[in-house]
């Protein structure tokens, strides 16, 4: 048996319900507070690996900073990356 992903739990309410607001509810109301974190520890954890991506990829075609640095804050702010995040995400491979 396979179970679906966490990044899937979306899909078990209806599509006109699919969002973090209506996950937190609706799992929330059902004692699975704790699923609802799980599932929002591993969001933000793809959001930085995004993050990440999208600055290494940069950084080989040899972006200049005047143009990454607003696609960075874009993609932060997009994705809830706080700016300390972002800062130690650069600094280690923004080299």
């Amino acid at each position: 048996m396979q179970f679906p992903t966490l990044l899937g739990l979306l899909d078990f309410l209806p599509l006109n319900r699919r969002s973090e607001e209506a996950l937190a509810a609706a799992f929330g109301s059902r004692g699975l507070g704790e699923l609802v974190k799980l599932h929002r520890a591993q969001a933000s954890q793809e959001a930085r690996r995004e993050l990440t991506q999208a600055l290494l990829d940069e950084l080989a075609d040899e972006k200049p900073p005047k143009e990454l640095i607003p696609e960075l804050r874009e993609l932060a702010a997009r994705t809830a990356i706080p700016d300390h995040e972002v800062v130690a995400i650069v600094s280690t491979y923004g080299r």
